[in-house]
């Protein structure tokens, strides 16, 4: 987990913009200890994305993603699996806010973003989640999102 957290800023929360100054930080904290990303938190701890990219929680059939009002970026890939990609699945999605400690009880995470798509998280610090079930989910979900993207270039 990174020490930078998301400055709160409800002007431009979910916003893209070109100032990505938090992520950076907690991009190189990660670099730093070695990781390959680290999860970034508010002001209230609470969990907000990764410093690469949107989160996803998966327990069972509901999905959970943290609620971007105060702060943090709503990336188009997130968009696109809140919309479209997960419901089609039979998934339940909810946007709220999310600790540290449902992280560590989720089915599996995964962190989404426009250059790697769609990636499953196989650790946080100790805790390792269930890699196989992970990778599988990601791997059809960034099938799914690839398939999406198609269609709306063909249009």
């Amino acid at each position: 987990m990174a020490e930078t957290h998301w400055a709160d800023q409800p002007q431009l929360a979910g916003l893209k913009l070109l100032a990505r100054t938090e992520q950076v930080l907690a991009a190189h904290e990660a670099a730093t200890h070695g990781w390959d990303d680290a999860l970034m938190l508010d002001k209230e701890r609470q969990v907000i994305s990764s410093s690469k990219g949107n989160l996803f929680l998966f327990k069972g059939a509901d999905v959970t993603t943290p609620c971007l009002n105060r702060c943090g970026i709503a990336g188009t890939r997130r968009q696109v699996l809140i919309g479209n990609l997960l419901p089609q699945m039979g998934y339940s999605v909810s946007s709220r806010p999310v600790l540290l400690s449902e992280c560590l009880e989720a089915d599996a995470l995964i962190v989404t973003n426009t250059v790697m798509g769609v990636t499953a998280i196989e650790s946080i610090a100790e805790e390792t989640f269930s890699g196989a079930r992970g990778v599988a989910l990601a791997r059809r979900l960034q099938s799914a999102l690839s398939e999406h993207i198609a269609a709306c270039d063909a249009q």
